[in-house]
């Protein structure tokens, strides 16, 4: 799975992204993990990735970028 740097917006419904771990998905478009060490891989092409993730009070998120945690 990729995507080239001018894909713009991926939708959390893409069938490129690969949820592991639990995930409630009864709304594809606002997936949301249910336990703990859920994770989303994707594999793109390009310099830059951003992200919008919503958390409740305590959520803490771990990114790791080619092998590197951040």
């Amino acid at each position: 799975m990729s995507w080239d740097a001018q894909a713009g917006t991926v939708d959390p419904s893409d069938p490129n992204l690969l949820y592991t771990g639990r995930w409630n998905h009864s709304s594809p478009s606002a997936p949301w993990a249910q336990a703990k060490g859920s994770s989303i891989i994707a594999s793109f092409e390009g310099t830059s990735l951003a992200i919008t993730l919503s958390t409740g009070s305590s959520e803490y998120y771990r990114v790791i970028v080619d092998g590197d945690a951040a």
